[in-house]
């Protein structure tokens, strides 16, 4: 699935939705991205770098690109 942010990013990693608590993988390339799932939990994430260590700490289901 695609989709459009308010700021440009040029890097890969999670975006994290608390609500539903799921993480679903991301690659941005400046206000475009494309994310490991066909439809998005809720319309507010965070986003989370691809090495940040706090995804082990995250009780969350997780949604990546295999």
């Amino acid at each position: 699935m695609y989709i459009k942010i308010d700021s440009k990013l040029w890097a890969s990693g999670w975006l994290y939705f608390p609500h539903s608590r799921k993480l679903i993988g991301a690659v941005f390339y400046g206000d475009r991205g494309v994310v490991a799932s066909p439809r998005l939990p809720e319309e507010y994430a965070v986003f989370i770098p691809l090495d940040a260590p706090i995804i082990n700490l995250l009780d969350a289901d997780v949604a990546d690109f295999y």
